[in-house]
């Protein structure tokens, strides 16, 4: 009786000790996440100045149309990122150490594969395309620079897809402040190369060169020192690459890029529709407004963040009840936090945005309540988006999104062409709240239980 009694005290205090180290490791990977936040933003509006005016309007404007145009490289990793974090972090909440490095050298190696044969492909196509029409060059110089432009922005920003899968390994293993931090350094170095370069006057191009590769390097780096010192056992190597471990990255990888894609298409077409009802003026106002209430929504989703390779190794081993605790209490810290900075924006928005822009800004309040009710939504629901994505419940998200996008877009253009552009922002967040929310809520709720029982 006596040594049943010791055990389980044991135990206890096991799984008192392993919550503890949890719940650092959030707060760890919340607050880095913060600073990589802030300094990214920061950064681009120091260094605007010393660039803006070092490659003028014409190249400015050509490099940041190039970033833009290859946004789409965002799905290169095929989804595979995300599913390695959620594959990843429920094989360490089974402590088979085993499985996981044959989860991460299958993922490595389908990346290293498909981001050669894009390369190849890019640059087989590269020569045949008239870049200068594309990108609608005008001056003799921005045409000589258009080529060399495309082709360092496309080069760095495939490269950095398989090095990059280190941030999503140290997510999953519940070390994403060491990601962070790394992010933090990119974000210093580029900003001091590009004042250096400008100061030093080196050229316009190992200014884009510079500023675009930096995040390749530091990435390079982070994989070197994570996978060769901190964490050899899981550094990737091609004897320990799988078909099963691969077959399953492929097949949750491509669910989590589809849900990307839906995703990104119902939560960020609102300025396209502002346009194609009234004009580019007004979309340009209701972009500004739109990426500063963003803000909200990033700021808590930070929060949340971390949960999701948290609650894959929590999930796994049982923590039913400790991920239900922490996914309320950071679904209402994250409201509170939103519902604060609604309230912020409705008092002394304008204000704040006649400081930034050096002009006023014209808007309705009600637009401005639409788009910063939808953060709080957003906000709320974040923590629970992290228990499917634990759990690899993707499916589900993917069909939800699907209708919520189809139906929200009718509505949106429905009700900007009868009630005005105002009621845009407010008809997404009332969709929001009634078609994805519950049911995210529902869903998330049932895994958890289903896990209890």
């Amino acid at each position: 009786m006596l040594r049943k009694t010791v055990e389980m005290v044991g135990n206890m205090n096991f799984v008192e000790n392993r919550i503890e180290i949890r719940e650092k490791r959030i707060r760890y990977t919340a607050v880095t996440a913060i600073l990589s936040k802030v300094l990214a933003m920061l950064v681009p509006l120091v260094t605007v100045r010393y660039a803006y005016d070092y490659l003028g309007a014409e190249i400015y404007g050509l490099w940041n149309t190039v970033l833009s145009f290859f946004s789409m490289f965002a799905f290169a990793d095929l989804g595979l990122g995300s599913g390695l974090q959620t594959a990843l972090s429920q094989s360490s909440g089974r402590d088979d150490e085993t499985y996981g490095r044959k989860l991460v050298s299958s993922t490595y190696l389908i990346l290293v594969i498909s981001t050669l044969v894009i390369l190849l492909g890019v640059l087989i196509v590269f020569p045949m395309v008239d870049w200068s029409g594309v990108m609608n060059v005008e001056s003799e110089t921005a045409e000589k620079l258009v080529g060399a432009v495309v082709l360092i922005i496309v080069t760095s920003k495939l490269l950095n897809v398989p090095f990059s899968l280190v941030n999503r390994t140290q997510l999953a293993l519940q070390e994403g402040y060491k990601g962070n931090l790394w992010q933090c350094a990119a974000n210093i170095l580029s900003m001091g190369l590009i004042i250096l370069i400008v100061l030093r006057n080196l050229g316009q191009i190992p200014l884009i060169v510079a500023s675009t590769y930096t995040v390749v390097v530091v990435s390079v780096f982070n994989f070197w020192i994570y996978f060769g010192i901190e964490r050899k056992e899981y550094a990737p190597r091609l004897k320990y690459a799988d078909r099963k471990a691969g077959k399953e990255m492929l097949r949750i990888g491509i669910a989590f890029c589809l849900l990307s894609v839906f995703t990104s298409l119902g939560l960020s077409l609102d300025s396209f529709i502002v346009a194609r009802i009234s004009s580019l003026g007004e979309s340009a106002t209701y972009s500004i407004l739109y990426r500063a209430v963003n803000l909200i929504g990033v700021g808590c989703g930070m929060l949340s963040a971390p949960l999701w390779g948290v609650f894959g190794e929590a999930l796994e081993r049982g923590d039913d009840k400790w991920v239900q605790i922490r996914a309320r209490k950071t679904a209402l810290l994250s409201l509170a936090i939103a519902g604060a900075g609604t309230l912020g924006f409705l008092l002394i928005g304008k204000t704040v945005f006649q400081i930034w822009l050096g002009k006023p800004l014209e808007y309705s309040s009600f637009m401005l309540l639409g788009m910063a009710l939808h953060q709080c939504l957003l906000s709320f629901i974040s923590s629970y988006f992290m228990v499917l994505n634990a759990r690899g419940v993707v499916k589900k998200q993917i069909y939800i999104f699907i209708w919520y996008t189809v139906v929200s877009l009718i509505l949106k253009f429905a009700a900007g062409r009868f009630f005005g552009i105002d009621w845009i922002p407010m008809v997404g967040t009332i969709c929001y709240g009634v078609m994805v929310v519950p049911y995210v809520y529902r869903t998330a709720k049932n895994e958890i239980d289903r896990r209890e029982k």
